[in-house]
């Protein structure tokens, strides 16, 4: 069990990790930002797996939307990032798209009375071209699961 007064969780929507030849994931001043973090999460990150974020110290789940055929540019991208330490204690859920992921933390782990539920979402502009061309709501994914997990963790 790890008790901690307090967790610090962030979320940044990055708009992609390069920009006119600039990355930000080589810039140390950007990465001195996550240390101070236990959970984070980089939204937009328009990367491939290859040139996904990895930093010591933390975990992360990437999740890599396909290469555009139209612009042969990827857009969208959310990695999640959580301390090693606090790892173990923190479960990656099923998710039906890559918009968005649940991460469970769990109760036993973290000293609380229920596990908690965090998500991490980009919600696309509706007139975005990936959003005209989704069959679903996204929000509405995120709406059962919210009801799902409301049910959960209490014993």
């Amino acid at each position: 069990m790890v008790i901690k007064n307090s967790l610090h969780v962030s979320c940044w929507n990055i708009n992609g990790f390069k920009l006119k030849g600039y990355n930000k994931f080589s810039d140390s001043d950007f990465i001195s930002e996550f240390n101070k973090k236990d959970i984070f999460c980089l939204l937009e990150t328009h990367c491939s797996l290859e040139d996904a974020l990895e930093i010591p110290d933390f975990k992360a789940v990437h999740l890599i939307r396909p290469m555009s055929a139209r612009t042969r540019k990827r857009s969208g991208g959310i990695s999640v990032y959580v301390r090693s330490t606090l790892r173990p204690g923190i479960k990656f859920l099923k998710h039906k798209t890559n918009d968005y992921i649940w991460l469970k933390l769990c109760k036993q782990f973290f000293g609380l009375p229920e596990d908690l539920y965090l998500c991490f979402l980009y919600n696309p502009p509706a007139n975005s071209t990936y959003s005209q061309s989704l069959t679903y709501d996204i929000l509405e994914y995120v709406e059962y699961d919210i009801v799902n997990y409301s049910k959960l963790g209490k014993i």
